[in-house]
């Protein structure tokens, strides 16, 4: 029933939007101000992150490090156990949705929680990515295509990612990592 509620909004933002290459929503099932807050974090430093032709994003150097400085606090991972930064991975996971069955997407680096999984943001543990700047397990896809708009974004009940072709984008030459945080 999630999936099929998650086409029909895919198919509904991208009738609005016209140029969303992919779009994509998880439901909000760890309740807390925390985990509110640290997913408030992780989207402000990813939302309307442009992506060129041949880049590569990884989610910890646009991320970075999840500490409390940084304005992250204790909150549940996908393990239900209270980390600094608990939230993140479902950004992570939401972002890969949006980008796995994209041809010109190339996922180089990813893990999952598999069996320790134990949230129910997504049916398939093999889906619920996993990244941790301090191990490093990071999450990271080359784009192939034309330069793309990734764009993140929550409510109360869902976070969202979209996919979109990037206005005004000059393609890249060279491979690189995008990011905007503490980077590696």
């Amino acid at each position: 029933m999630k999936r099929i509620l998650a086409l029909i909004l895919a198919a509904a933002l991208c009738a609005l939007t016209g140029s969303a290459l992919a779009e994509v929503f998880t439901p909000i099932t760890v309740e807390g101000e925390n985990y509110l807050s640290n997913l408030d974090v992780c989207i402000a430093s990813i939302n309307e992150m442009e992506l060129g032709t041949n880049e590569t994003f990884s989610f910890n150097a646009a991320v970075g490090a999840r500490s409390e400085e940084r304005g992250y606090c204790e909150a549940l991972n996908g393990r239900g156990v209270e980390v600094v930064g608990g939230g993140v991975a479902q950004v992570a996971t939401t972002i890969y949705l949006a980008i796995k069955n994209m041809d010109s997407m190339e996922v180089v680096e990813k893990r999952t929680y598999g069996s320790d999984f134990c949230e129910d943001y997504v049916p398939d543990a093999e889906d619920a990515v996993i990244t941790d700047y301090s191990q490093p397990i990071d999450f990271r896809f080359t784009n192939h295509g034309e330069a793309v708009t990734i764009s993140v974004w929550r409510d109360d009940s869902r976070i969202y990612c979209s996919v979109a072709e990037a206005e005004d984008a000059a393609p890249a030459t060279a491979s690189l990592e995008i990011g905007t945080g503490d980077g590696e």
